[in-house]
Formats: C-alpha cells, sequence, structure tokens
C-alpha cells in the first residue's frame, strides 16, 4: 500500500434504492475514475456485521487487506482494491 491511492469513507446506498445496481455502479464508478487519476490503489473500512456491504466490496472485486477494531470496538475488516 502506497500513498497514492483513495480512502473510501462512508458510501451508503439508501435502503428504498438497495438491490437495484446502484452501489455496484458507484464503486465502478469509483474504480474507473481513480484509475484515469492514475491512482494505484483504493482502500475502505467495513464493520464486520454490514453484510450487504461486504458482499458489494468482494463483487467488485476487493479483497481483505487485514482486520481490526474501530474505536467503537467492532472488528472491522480493511479492504483493498488493486488498480
Amino acid at each position: 500500500i502506497s500513498w497514492n491511492g483513495y480512502f473510501l469513507n462512508n458510501l451508503e446506498i439508501k435502503k428504498e434504492y438497495r438491490n437495484q445496481g446502484y452501489g455496484t455502479q458507484l464503486m465502478n464508478k469509483v474504480i474507473n475514475f481513480s484509475k484515469k487519476q492514475g491512482k494505484l490503489h483504493l482502500i475502505s473500512q467495513v464493520v464486520s456485521f454490514n453484510k450487504p456491504a461486504i458482499k458489494l466490496h468482494e463483487k467488485v472485486g476487493f479483497t481483505i487487506h487485514s482486520k481490526g477494531i474501530n474505536k467503537n470496538g467492532e472488528l472491522v475488516f480493511i479492504y483493498i482494491y488493486y488498480l
């Protein structure tokens, strides 16, 4: 991991728009934008109980880089996507 990447923070799809492909579209736009900007990777932190977010990250190609505990004492997965 280098400094030449983006950290995705607090992305959310409102409940009434979920399961319609918007999350996948958003992630793909972020991936494509980041590639055009010459970035090397994307990083995202997801709490372990957020199953829809985990499913989305893995669907578009993110992999777990590490695990940790956030400030609320919750288990989190640190996902990375190499561009």
